[in-house]
């Protein structure tokens, strides 16, 4: 009786490892993708901080620039694993710009920064990560951070 399933246990492993593995490589490559947005939004958040803080002295040119090397400088530096920011970002920070902070009836006009980040895909990782089977928004991410101004 033992004869007969011999080698079964193999011929399921044969059959099932391959599902299994892609499962778990489909998992992993979820978890860095929700990573990278994660990541994209502390940086934008923090470079809105940055902004934010900088003194009014500075022309909204110069604002603009600092800010703009400041969301670069920390993607590059370990913040992204699959994307990464190809274009410079968007930042609303001259002295007149005002947006609506706020919700419903207490919407109030303040003075603000708002700064706008978007990352794209790598090119040339790997093929194990199944990317040509996602769709076309997941190789762009992207986040917009208000906040209000300290002047």
């Amino acid at each position: 009786m033992q004869n007969k399933n011999r080698g079964a246990a193999m011929v399921e492993f044969a059959l099932v490892a391959p599902f299994f593995f892609m499962l778990i490589s489909c998992i992993i490559y979820g978890a860095m993708v929700m990573h990278d947005i994660n990541s994209l939004n502390e940086i934008t958040r923090n470079a809105a901080r940055y902004g934010s803080v900088i003194e009014s002295g500075v022309t909204p040119a110069e604002k603009t620039a600092e800010v703009q090397k400041f969301i670069k400088n920390k993607a590059a530096n370990g913040g992204l694993f699959l994307y990464e920011i190809k274009t410079d970002p968007e930042v609303l920070a001259d002295e007149n710009s005002e947006v609506n902070m706020g919700v419903d009836a207490n919407v109030s006009k303040e003075k603000a920064i708002k700064v706008t980040a978007s990352a794209q895909m790598k090119e040339g990782l790997p093929t194990f990560l199944f990317l040509d089977y996602f769709p076309e928004s997941m190789k762009t991410i992207s986040s917009t951070i208000t906040m209000r101004r300290e002047d």
